[in-house]
């Protein structure tokens, strides 16, 4: 018991700095030895498809939490190790099996909530912890399960998007989405959150993941034809839920070849917001505004922290979810510390205390009763100047006053009233 007492203490005071690469304060607990917890504790880093911005967090989670453990005078050492999924849900749930075989209780990602969603009954079964960094899924919004989440649920994203169909006056939008446990859940919460008010699905359309969007675009169109026809043009939008690099570039790659697609607005999700892929199709984004918004980390000094470290190995600075995987590290850490065993069930207790007294380099990590991030707020991007079209974040949306600041005229990106400028 006064281990865990210390270790408690030492959270309170370092997790608003170490955790960000610096101390704050003072300890004035005691500094225990521990003597009885030893080895190597094997961590996997799994992301959705191959990227540069994972492997950096992991090797500065290695060196970080290691130096850390260390100078405590913990006998254990933690080994943060980076694999992929390709893309393949049920390449994760494979992973996940193969690296609880090899000795790991915990697993940090998958991003994607089709790869939670597909390991999911094996982590629950067989007492796996998966704390996904980014999945947002409502689908997933399940107490008491072994899935944790980094993230907001996507009902938080559907009221944004609600609320930004409001802002700009917008009366009807076609739907095209993803076919997979995140675009469902995200379209089905976005549906609930207009139920009562008088924006309207006019139609919506799924797509499997790998589709080439011909015959799917020829649909839009023709249903985007059909809205405007009754509500207008500067009254209708697309809604695109996809991802970035897979699904974006073919999807504006065909949209191309139907101009009413490229004179009203679209309106993606978080997935897409400052896709690597622009340049592929950024002649078209640049006329659909293509806004995206994304969840925004607390400005704060942790924060700072990370990115200055996160620069210096790489050039440049970190996703969202780079930011997330980061602090996923540092709070099972504190967990394994504080039950002094690295043990799914044990650290599955204490991960909500633990997630509620830590504020890291994303902010305050307060989870609810499901497992997920209980709150956040969100930055939104667009692609601005026809010139030179590049992404831009252009506002801020604050989620419990459901208000928006702009920083950028809207006017600069958003379709009607850039035709009337």
């Amino acid at each position: 018991m006064k281990t865990s007492i210390a270790v408690i203490g030492m959270i309170l005071l370092l997790v608003a700095g170490f955790a960000g690469g610096f101390y704050i304060g003072r300890i004035t607990y005691p500094v225990p030895e521990y003597k009885g917890l030893t080895g190597e504790f094997l961590i996997p880093i799994i992301e959705a498809t191959a990227s540069p911005h994972i492997p950096p967090v992991v090797e500065i989670l290695n060196e970080e939490v290691n130096a850390y453990l260390k100078s405590i005078g913990a006998n254990f050492t933690i080994k943060f190790v980076y694999d992929q999924s390709e893309g393949s849900a049920d390449r994760f749930a494979a992973q996940v099996q193969e690296y609880h075989t090899a000795g790991a209780k915990v697993i940090i990602g998958s991003p994607w909530s089709s790869h939670c969603m597909a390991a999911k009954s094996y982590a629950d079964e067989h007492h796996v912890l998966i704390f996904s960094m980014a999945s947002s899924s409502p689908l997933l919004a399940i107490p008491d399960d072994y899935i944790f989440r980094l993230n907001t649920d996507d009902r938080y994203q559907a009221r944004l998007l609600a609320d930004l169909y409001k802002e700009f006056g917008i009366k009807a939008f076609v739907s095209l989405y993803v076919g997979d446990a995140w675009g469902r859940g995200l379209i089905e919460a976005l549906r609930n959150e207009i139920a009562n008010t008088s924006i309207v699905e006019y139609y919506s359309i799924e797509y499997t993941p790998e589709t080439n969007f011909i015959t799917e675009m020829a649909l839009l169109n023709e249903k985007v034809s059909e809205a405007v026809e009754i509500y207008g043009k500067d009254k209708v939008a697309v809604e695109f839920i996809g991802f970035a690099t897979v699904q974006d570039v073919p999807a504006m790659q065909q949209a191309a070849n139907y101009p009413l697609l490229l004179e009203v607005p679209w309106i993606t999700a978080d997935a897409i917001w400052f896709s690597i892929a622009l340049d592929q199709y950024k002649d078209y984004a640049v006329k659909v505004g293509f806004l995206a918004p994304q969840w925004a980390s607390a400005l704060s000094d942790n924060y700072y922290a990370f990115v200055e470290k996160y620069k210096a190995k790489t050039g440049f600075e970190p996703e969202n979810y780079a930011v997330n995987t980061y602090d996923c590290g540092w709070i099972i850490t504190f967990c394994i510390l504080n039950v002094q065993k690295y043990d799914a069930d044990a650290i599955k207790k204490i991960l909500p205390f633990i997630c509620s007294r830590y504020f890291g380099a994303r902010g305050w990590t307060k989870l609810n009763e499901a497992g997920d991030l209980a709150y956040s707020n969100y930055v939104i991007g667009a692609v601005v100047d026809e010139e030179n079209p590049h992404w831009e974040n252009v506002g801020f949306y604050d989620s419990v006053s459901r208000t928006f600041t702009w920083f950028v005229d809207p006017k600069e990106f958003w379709p009607p009233l850039k035709r009337r400028s």
